[in-house]
């Protein structure tokens, strides 16, 4: 059964007790209080994505052999003319958006946020709310840098290559069109769908009233991409993030499925950009997360388990182990064995952590 059945929680709206949340053509992107220490401070990375150097296109194909465009009126063999998600297709991404970083300033409930575009170092502020600046708000200003080159590009290179299966597992029981008995084995089933199951054909859905993020006229942000974006207002977020303007994806959300290098982007915008109280999965994968006193009582540790509860927690976590999570965790087991990683020690599942 496929994640595409909205099994999964997407990020939420903004306009609910502000909480941090990263989730016609389609343009390239855009070429005095204490500060506290935020416990997560990036790694540094080498300022060029390294993904080529961890995975090979023909780790890749082994990997993916069922994604989208495989048809069963084809015995199961990809269509060279509906291949989507392909090896150049997630490289050409991850170049694309290391050229973004961001800082994300919160006070309380209320944030800024800065965009940079690095080969221009043209900045522009894409959030303010006003009560962030406010006279009366004496709440500690908390910062985080989000440059997205270090996606899969921080630590060694066993760290890398196990935040590589982890990222490519979880996109992958978002996409999942594999089953018990299905031919490989049901984790070679990833990317196969590229959006939700029941809009392929049209339909009208995930539209809600936004001051900041309107839904268009016309225009349905049903899940969509590797992550299966979803809602208005996480289609507005990530257009802000990636172009500086908000509007190009929320009029134009069915980009996603046209631009199978943007439908990466969503995912990696969403794997790298924490979600306060969250951490980042990235910041999970690399050790840059360290629990608070809170985190610890609350069960949750550094670990692939970690990124199921930052992605899912709230249907995933805190209640037996089900079907979901240990779809993740073999997608991650195989992936790691295809890269020639390992985790010995992972701590793998969720069952015990406090969802968010």
């Amino acid at each position: 059964m496929s994640s595409c059945d909205k099994d999964s929680i997407r990020v939420e709206d903004p306009k609910t007790e502000k909480p941090e949340v990263p989730n016609p053509e389609n343009p390239a992107p855009e070429n005095p209080n204490p500060e506290v220490p935020n416990p997560e401070i990036p790694l540094p990375g080498s300022g060029e994505n390294q993904i080529e150097k961890l995975i090979t296109p023909e780790q890749f194909l082994e990997l993916f052999p069922y994604r989208y465009g495989a048809d069963v009126n084809n015995n199961w063999i990809i269509d060279p003319s509906k291949d989507f998600y392909t090896y150049d297709a997630l490289i050409k991404a991850a170049n694309q958006i290391a050229d973004v970083k961001v800082v994300i300033e919160r006070k309380g409930f209320f944030k800024k946020i800065t965009r940079t575009q690095k080969s221009t170092n043209q900045t522009k502020i894409i959030k303010e709310d006003p009560e962030f600046s406010a006279s009366w708000n004496n709440e500690p200003l908390i910062k985080d840098e989000v440059d997205y080159a270090h996606f899969i590009n921080t630590g060694s290179l066993e760290d890398r290559k196990k935040e590589l299966a982890a990222f490519l597992a979880n996109i992958s029981h978002e996409t999942t069109g594999g089953w018990a008995t299905a031919p490989g084995g049901p984790f070679s089933w990833g990317l196969h769908f590229r959006e939700e199951v029941g809009y392929e054909n049209g339909g009208l859905g995930y539209r809600q009233d936004n001051a900041d993020f309107p839904p268009a006229p016309g225009q349905s942000y049903h899940g969509r991409g590797p992550i299966q974006l979803s809602w208005n207002y996480n289609y507005g977020q990530m257009s802000e993030f990636l172009y500086g303007d908000k509007n190009i994806l929320l009029k134009n959300p069915g980009n996603v499925t046209k631009d199978a290098a943007l439908a990466f982007q969503t995912a990696i915008w969403f794997w790298m950009t924490p979600q306060a109280p969250k951490p980042s999965c990235h910041a999970v994968m690399v050790g840059a997360w360290k629990p608070t006193q809170e985190d610890i009582t609350a069960g949750r540790k550094p670990g692939f388990g970690m990124t199921i509860n930052i992605i899912n927690g709230g249907l995933e976590c805190r209640r037996p182990d089900s079907d979901k999570t240990q779809d993740r965790r073999g997608f991650y087991q195989r992936y790691l064995t295809v890269l020639n990683a390992s985790d010995p020690n992972c701590e793998c599942k969720c069952d015990t952590m406090q969802f968010y």
